[in-house]
């Protein structure tokens, strides 16, 4: 997206800002799916693949021919492209969280530290093998790693049972908790 938006500052920024707010809006969506069980589970993992792939695909065959719309022109190409893909990468963080709150309650503190180790590690990975392997191989390598973790989930909904009903509540992604003296 450099050579589209013409500047690093603006490529930063959009491409930033586009996926941290339509993830942001895709985990708080997730919180009004109101069963999680593996069709949602597969449906989920589909999308996202099929938004990594249909984005690599469209980089390449589009954005040299929209190189001559304005900034703001390329800006809302960007936006178009970058906006499906963060709110569906937003959703599976706040479904794991569901099936770990209704498996392993305890767990929970440790379901949102190692997100926070990996999404540290792999912005930095992201940087190192993009220069290596290419963003496209990057972005594939991604797609691998979200179907891993969609298969430990379902495996997750399989021991439990067919399902992971949503609490009253979809905004709250913590278990409630109550005082003894309650």
């Amino acid at each position: 997206m450099v050579i589209f938006l013409g500047h690093p500052t603006y490529a930063l920024s959009v491409v930033l800002t586009t996926l941290l707010g339509a993830a942001g809006l895709g985990s708080f969506a997730a919180g009004y799916i109101p069963t999680l069980n593996r069709r949602v589970l597969y449906a989920l993992m589909l999308a996202i693949i099929g938004m990594i792939y249909f984005e690599s695909w469209a980089t390449t065959a589009w954005l040299k021919e929209l190189l001559s719309l304005s900034l703001t022109g390329r800006i809302l190409v960007c936006i178009g492209l970058m906006a499906p893909l963060g709110f569906v990468l937003g959703m599976p963080f706040p479904s794991g969280l569901r099936i770990l709150r209704s498996r392993a309650p305890e767990l929970l503190p440790w379901g949102w530290a190692v997100n926070g180790f990996f999404s540290v590690l792999s912005s930095i990975l992201c940087i190192v093998l993009s220069q290596h392997l290419g963003f496209t191989n990057v972005l594939h390598i991604g797609a691998g790693i979200y179907v891993i973790g969609f298969l430990f989930m379902r495996t997750e909904i399989n021991a439990s049972s067919a399902s992971v009903k949503s609490s009253s509540d979809p905004q709250t992604h913590t278990p409630s908790t109550s005082s003894p003296a309650d």
